[in-house]
Order: C-alpha cells, then structure tokens, then sequence
C-alpha cells in the first residue's frame, strides 16, 4: 500500500511539474501569409525593391505577460540583401487591426499577456540587381498609367506556385530573430530563430 502510494505521489508530481512547464512557455511559428507582395519601382519601369510580408504567430502559454524586445532579420543572399553587412538587421514587427496594417508597438512596447495568441507581420525589405530576373516577372504588372510607385502583387501563398525559384532565391536561405523575454525582467529571456519558410 505504502509503495502505491508513493508511486501515485510521484506520478502527479511528475504531471504538475510537466503541466507547469508547457504553460510557462512561448511558442513562436511561421504561418501562412495573405497579404500581398509589395514591389517598388522607378519611372523607368525598374523593380528596385520588394517586401514580403510574412506572418508569425507567437502563443504565450504562461500565467506571465511577455514582450518582444526586439526582432531581427537575416538575409541568407547577399544578392537580394536589403543591408550591406553580412549580420542581423533591425526589423519592423507590424500587426493587423481593422483591416490596417500598423506598428505592433504599443506604448513603446510590444506585449503578450498570459494565454494570449497574437499574429505579427514581418515586412521585410530586399533590394533587386538592375539586371536580375526578376525585372521580367514584375514589368509585365506595372502600369505607368496608375500614381505613384508602389505595386501589390498576389501573397506568397498564391505566388509560390507560379514563382517558387523567385521566392526560394530571395527568400530561401534568410532567417528571422524574436527576443522574447518576461515582462519586467529585461535580459532574462530567449532569442526564437526560424528559418523562413516560402508558405
């Protein structure tokens, strides 16, 4: 009896411990994106720029408020990198809220209370060679006929399949940094690094 006993103490402890740490935890994943791919071009028809807009989804598990501190962003080729040093950039976290897309920050900060899902986008930035094969697949979608510069194509999630060399290329070997630490305890938290993934 006394041996039963002790097993069944053990095994809810193990249960409580288990328990506890899957709700004290932050999980971070990339998911699929529907908001349009932005392209920048000059007067002369020439792609220079182009944004990818891609989604994440932090869920936050804990009985603790979070904050992002900080998003980086690397970009795995050099040619299609919007910065000029092979390191992590600085990154906009962005966010949906009535069908506008605004900075995430709020009040300087961007928070995740306890057992809170928020979806952030990512708009990254990639420069476009004058020469590259690209300037092909975008000319055809620019109308010098339309104000100003700035072109929204379909989302990588309809462009993978017509584009998916386009997309593998830019976006193929590039990574994207969150440091995510509790709120209040600055320096104690975790970088999350994902690999982007063309969804």
């Amino acid at each position: 009896m006394m041996r039963k006993c002790k097993l069944l103490i053990f095994i809810l402890s193990m249960l409580f411990l288990c328990s506890f740490t899957v709700r004290d935890s932050i999980i971070v994943e990339q998911i699929a994106s529907d908001y349009p791919i932005i392209v920048r071009y000059n007067n002369k028809g020439i792609c220079f720029r182009i944004h990818y807009p891609i989604v994440f989804r932090v869920k936050n598990l804990s009985g603790k408020k979070y904050k992002i501190f900080k998003a980086n962003y690397f970009y795995g080729n050099s040619k299609y990198s919007y910065s000029l040093y092979n390191e992590w950039c600085p990154v906009f976290v962005k966010q949906e809220r009535e069908n506008k897309i605004i900075d995430a920050h709020e009040r300087g900060r961007i928070i995740i209370d306890s057992l809170q899902t928020r979806d952030f986008i990512i708009q990254t930035a990639h420069s476009i060679p004058k020469g590259d094969s690209f300037q092909s697949i975008i000319c055809p979608y620019i109308n010098f006929r339309n104000i100003g510069d700035t072109l929204h194509l379909e989302s990588i999630k309809e462009a993978r399949n017509k584009y998916s060399n386009m997309l593998n290329s830019s976006l193929g070997n590039d990574s994207v940094m969150f440091w995510i630490e509790p709120l209040g305890k600055h320096k104690s938290g975790k970088a999350y690094i994902l690999p982007i993934k063309i969804k």
